[in-house]
């Protein structure tokens, strides 16, 4: 399978583990020894080594930002770079809550396969995001980000 269908299949599933909250399947799409870095810090920012901890990973960045809005939304900003073991993408994420300004951040996400499966994932974040969601929290969620 070629790295954009790869990484498309990952990417579905992913959306798919979002909207049902099962994240049961997600783990097929990583290496055993599989690393997750995110740039910046909580509820951003973090590393998770091994496919377990990186399927965690996810699931607590989701529930730690993205299940605190109403609505979410990822869109692809420019072209991806795709090489025979690699996808790279630039990303915008757009939040919006009743009655609240939207909130969004702009990543680069890399994806580096090893085989088939994901070895290697890093989003990195825009600077200043995880400090302007802390403060976007503590105005508009009653408290400080988690």
């Amino acid at each position: 399978m070629q790295t954009a269908q790869r990484f498309g299949a990952y990417a579905a599933a992913f959306e798919k583990a979002v909207a049902q909250d099962d994240w049961s399947e997600l783990g097929q799409y990583f290496a055993p020894d599989a690393v997750y870095l995110v740039s910046g810090g909580p509820p951003l920012g973090g590393r998770a080594e091994g496919r377990d901890a990186v399927v965690e990973k996810l699931r607590r960045g989701v529930d730690d930002l993205d299940r605190r809005f109403d609505t979410r939304k990822v869109e692809l900003v420019g072209e991806p770079i795709i090489t025979e073991t690699s996808f790279t993408m630039d990303w915008r994420a757009t939040y919006q809550m009743a009655g609240c300004p939207e909130f969004s951040f702009d990543g680069t996400e890399v994806v580096t396969f090893d085989g088939e499966s994901i070895g290697h994932l890093e989003d990195r974040i825009e600077d200043g995001a995880d400090d302007r969601f802390a403060a976007y929290a503590a105005r508009y969620m009653g408290g400080a980000a988690r």
